[in-house]
């Protein structure tokens, strides 16, 4: 592999640590409390608060950080589309008197008790995390409807800044990509059906719940990496080309497969432990 590819994996990584950086010392110098960090499938929320925390600490700042999808109430109570699955991805889906309560209580140094959700019994756990915050300490709220403004009914909204993640690029859907190869990374998937089966009620949730709260972000980052097209070069065309010819969503598989085809991939083992891009690639 050429250093032109080394510096280029650096350079991209050097860009994205310093956006957030950046964040880490506006929050700080503008006091704020609640650092909200929203993006839709495949943004990067999860390595951004993680990252933002480090930073954070690099500043002398104590970050806690609450996952909104700890809130869900639960699949018996979960709020159904219109065809009567479940939807996950409304606000509804979340348990807000409670948010609200906690986020209350956060404002004013109050302890409160975050839920743990149990993703596989799909109820709330037993579990509970005890959380304050002492004077200059911030919390990071990650999730789909962290702009939402429901989420501050009972809070001043001035107390929060807004982060809002996307990954797009000129010439293809590169959340899509990033899901498929994540999936079947993370999630066992052999080939890309399942993934494109679902996409379009995760782009529905995304133009219904997420985007629409955009226009409030006090930063918007676009998370996409220039390299990372090589680096799911040669994985992803294995998955779109186990797409079965008489498949819907073949002509879709081939159209995705061509942005990445014939690249020279780059090994996963190149990239930084830390990169936003192990959310999508196990390094082995």
């Amino acid at each position: 592999m050429t250093d032109i590819t080394k510096e280029l994996i650096t350079q991209c990584e050097k860009n994205y640590n310093d956006v957030l950086r950046h964040v880490a010392s506006e929050v700080i110098g503008r006091k704020k409390i609640f650092v909200m960090v929203t993006g839709a499938s495949c943004a990067g929320k999860t390595t951004t608060t993680k990252k933002l925390r480090e930073y954070f600490a690099e500043s002398g700042v104590h970050a806690e950080t609450i996952s909104l999808d700890d809130f869900y109430v639960g699949r018996e109570k979960t709020p159904l589309t219109p065809d009567g699955k479940p939807d996950y991805e409304t606000i509804r889906s979340l348990d807000l008197p409670l948010l609200n309560s906690i986020m209350s209580d956060l404002a004013v140094g109050k302890n409160v008790r975050i839920p743990r959700f149990d993703f596989a019994a799909g109820c709330r756990s037993d579990e509970y995390e005890e959380l304050s915050l002492d004077p200059g300490e911030v919390v990071i709220i990650e999730g789909l409807h962290a702009l939402n403004p429901l989420l501050f009914e009972h809070v001043d909204s001035s107390l929060a800044y807004r982060v809002y993640l996307y990954a797009e690029e000129e010439h293809y859907d590169v959340k899509l990509l990033r899901r498929i190869v994540r999936d079947s990374n993370y999630r066992g998937y052999l080939d890309a059906v399942i993934t494109f089966d679902m996409w379009d009620n995760v782009l529905r949730g995304e133009n219904l719940y997420i985007k629409p709260y955009s226009c409030d972000a006090d930063v918007k980052i676009n998370t996409f990496f220039p390299y990372e097209t090589r680096l799911f070069s040669h994985e992803g065309c294995v998955l779109l080309d186990a797409v079965d010819e008489n498949s819907p969503y073949k002509a879709k598989a081939v159209a995705l497969k061509k942005v990445i085809d014939g690249l020279e991939p780059i090994p996963y083992s190149m990239i930084p432990q830390d990169s936003l891009m192990v959310e999508f690639v196990k390094i082995v």
